[in-house]
Protein backbone atom coordinates (compact mmCIF):
# COMPACT_ATOMS: atom_id res chain seq x y z
CA UNK A 1 0.00 0.00 0.00
CA UNK A 2 1.67 3.46 -1.19
CA UNK A 3 -0.35 5.08 1.20
CA UNK A 4 1.32 3.19 4.06
CA UNK A 5 3.86 5.33 6.26
CA UNK A 6 6.15 1.78 6.02
CA UNK A 7 7.02 3.29 2.82
CA UNK A 8 9.39 5.93 3.00
CA UNK A 9 8.53 9.71 2.77
CA UNK A 10 10.98 10.16 -0.43
CA UNK A 11 9.03 7.31 -2.00
CA UNK A 12 5.73 8.59 -1.38
CA UNK A 13 6.14 12.22 -2.52
CA UNK A 14 7.52 10.48 -5.94
CA UNK A 15 3.93 8.61 -6.02
CA UNK A 16 1.90 11.66 -5.16
CA UNK A 17 4.00 14.45 -7.64
CA UNK A 18 3.53 11.25 -10.33
CA UNK A 19 -0.05 11.97 -10.00
CA UNK A 20 -0.31 15.67 -9.13
CA UNK A 21 -1.09 17.76 -12.21
CA UNK A 22 0.37 21.29 -11.86
CA UNK A 23 0.12 24.60 -14.32
CA UNK A 24 3.70 26.69 -13.49
CA UNK A 25 4.64 29.32 -15.02
CA UNK A 26 8.17 30.32 -15.83
CA UNK A 27 9.29 27.75 -14.10
CA UNK A 28 8.49 29.05 -10.49
CA UNK A 29 4.84 30.28 -10.59
CA UNK A 30 2.22 27.60 -9.38
CA UNK A 31 -0.79 28.91 -11.21
CA UNK A 32 -2.88 25.64 -11.59
CA UNK A 33 -3.61 22.58 -10.09
CA UNK A 34 -6.07 19.93 -11.96
CA UNK A 35 -4.37 16.83 -9.56
CA UNK A 36 -7.00 14.81 -7.15
CA UNK A 37 -4.45 13.86 -4.26
CA UNK A 38 -5.01 13.57 -0.88
CA UNK A 39 -1.43 14.72 -0.51
CA UNK A 40 0.42 17.55 -3.10
CA UNK A 41 3.75 17.88 -2.36
CA UNK A 42 4.46 21.66 -4.15
CA UNK A 43 7.67 20.82 -6.61
CA UNK A 44 10.89 22.87 -5.25
CA UNK A 45 11.63 26.01 -6.68
CA UNK A 46 8.36 27.42 -6.88
CA UNK A 47 8.56 31.24 -5.23
CA UNK A 48 4.70 31.57 -5.60
CA UNK A 49 1.35 30.13 -5.70
CA UNK A 50 -0.84 32.17 -7.01
CA UNK A 51 -4.69 32.68 -5.29
CA UNK A 52 -7.33 29.90 -5.22
CA UNK A 53 -5.17 27.31 -6.73
CA UNK A 54 -6.21 24.68 -4.33
CA UNK A 55 -9.56 26.28 -3.11
CA UNK A 56 -11.88 23.98 -2.58
CA UNK A 57 -10.12 20.92 -3.01
CA UNK A 58 -11.81 18.95 0.34
CA UNK A 59 -10.11 15.78 -0.52
CA UNK A 60 -6.42 17.97 0.22
CA UNK A 61 -5.06 16.39 3.22
CA UNK A 62 -1.65 17.16 3.25
CA UNK A 63 0.29 19.87 1.54
CA UNK A 64 4.63 20.23 1.71
CA UNK A 65 5.94 23.80 0.71
CA UNK A 66 9.26 23.96 0.03
CA UNK A 67 11.14 26.56 1.45
CA UNK A 68 11.58 28.07 -1.38
CA UNK A 69 7.99 29.34 -1.72
CA UNK A 70 8.24 32.83 -0.31
CA UNK A 71 4.48 34.22 -1.63
CA UNK A 72 0.91 32.63 -1.49
CA UNK A 73 -1.88 34.60 -2.87
CA UNK A 74 -5.40 34.90 -1.30
CA UNK A 75 -7.40 31.81 -0.74
CA UNK A 76 -5.18 29.31 -2.20
CA UNK A 77 -5.89 26.38 0.32
CA UNK A 78 -9.17 27.84 1.69
CA UNK A 79 -12.02 24.95 1.87
CA UNK A 80 -9.24 22.37 1.84
CA UNK A 81 -9.05 19.67 4.72
CA UNK A 82 -5.68 20.63 5.18
CA UNK A 83 -5.93 24.28 6.02
CA UNK A 84 -8.31 22.78 8.48
CA UNK A 85 -6.04 20.65 10.10
CA UNK A 86 -4.02 23.21 10.53
CA UNK A 87 -6.48 26.13 12.03
CA UNK A 88 -6.88 22.98 14.56
CA UNK A 89 -3.40 22.91 15.13
CA UNK A 90 -3.21 26.67 15.62
CA UNK A 91 -5.20 29.78 14.89
CA UNK A 92 -3.06 31.37 13.24
CA UNK A 93 -1.19 29.49 10.25
CA UNK A 94 2.18 30.51 9.38
CA UNK A 95 4.25 29.24 6.33
CA UNK A 96 7.48 30.21 6.01
CA UNK A 97 7.28 33.93 7.50
CA UNK A 98 3.54 34.36 5.81
CA UNK A 99 0.41 34.32 8.36
CA UNK A 100 -1.47 32.52 5.17
CA UNK A 101 -4.80 32.28 7.58
CA UNK A 102 -6.35 33.66 11.38
CA UNK A 103 -9.64 33.45 10.51
CA UNK A 104 -9.92 31.00 13.65
CA UNK A 105 -8.40 33.36 15.85
CA UNK A 106 -9.82 34.77 19.00
CA UNK A 107 -9.46 37.72 20.75
CA UNK A 108 -6.48 39.73 20.60
CA UNK A 109 -4.29 38.48 17.42
CA UNK A 110 -0.60 39.99 17.38
CA UNK A 111 1.20 39.41 14.09
CA UNK A 112 4.60 39.40 14.85
CA UNK A 113 7.84 41.52 13.78
CA UNK A 114 8.66 37.73 12.05
CA UNK A 115 5.90 37.56 9.31
CA UNK A 116 6.66 38.86 6.82
CA UNK A 117 3.34 39.06 4.74
CA UNK A 118 -0.19 38.60 5.64
CA UNK A 119 -1.74 36.90 2.96
CA UNK A 120 -4.88 38.35 1.62
CA UNK A 121 -8.45 37.40 3.18
CA UNK A 122 -6.39 35.64 6.50
CA UNK A 123 -8.91 37.37 8.68
CA UNK A 124 -11.99 36.33 6.78
CA UNK A 125 -15.00 35.25 8.58
CA UNK A 126 -12.64 35.90 12.07
CA UNK A 127 -15.53 36.99 13.85
CA UNK A 128 -13.84 36.07 17.20
CA UNK A 129 -11.59 38.58 16.70
CA UNK A 130 -11.45 42.01 19.00
CA UNK A 131 -8.03 43.39 17.71
CA UNK A 132 -5.35 42.85 15.47
CA UNK A 133 -2.07 44.58 16.40
CA UNK A 134 1.24 44.56 14.00
CA UNK A 135 4.50 44.44 15.53
CA UNK A 136 6.02 45.58 12.56
CA UNK A 137 5.75 48.04 9.97
CA UNK A 138 7.36 46.54 7.44
CA UNK A 139 4.71 43.72 7.67
CA UNK A 140 3.18 43.60 4.19
CA UNK A 141 -0.85 42.70 4.29
CA UNK A 142 -2.41 42.10 1.48
CA UNK A 143 -5.89 43.41 -0.17
CA UNK A 144 -8.47 42.33 1.91
CA UNK A 145 -7.12 40.49 4.65
CA UNK A 146 -9.11 42.48 6.95
CA UNK A 147 -12.24 43.64 5.15
CA UNK A 148 -14.70 42.06 7.32
CA UNK A 149 -13.46 44.38 9.81
CA UNK A 150 -14.52 47.90 8.06
CA UNK A 151 -15.99 48.46 11.46
CA UNK A 152 -12.89 48.12 13.42
CA UNK A 153 -11.12 51.39 14.95
CA UNK A 154 -7.94 51.59 14.07
CA UNK A 155 -4.84 52.87 16.34
CA UNK A 156 -1.30 53.51 15.92
CA UNK A 157 0.29 53.32 19.03
CA UNK A 158 3.91 54.99 18.36
CA UNK A 159 5.82 54.06 21.34
CA UNK A 160 5.06 50.66 21.16
CA UNK A 161 5.65 50.85 17.65
CA UNK A 162 2.04 48.50 16.90
CA UNK A 163 -0.63 49.11 14.32
CA UNK A 164 -3.88 47.99 16.17
CA UNK A 165 -6.98 47.09 15.01
CA UNK A 166 -9.82 47.30 17.40
CA UNK A 167 -13.42 45.86 16.86
CA UNK A 168 -16.09 48.66 17.91
CA UNK A 169 -18.46 48.01 20.45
Amino acid sequence: DIFSERIPESVRMIFYSAFSCFEVEDEEFLCGYNGGGRIVGIPSGIRKIKAEVFRDRTILEEVFIPESVEYIGARAFHGTAWLAKQREISGAVIINHMLLDGSACTGRVEVSSDIRLVCGWAFANGMGIKEICFASSSVKVEDFTTWQFYFLQINAVSECEFLHLYRRT
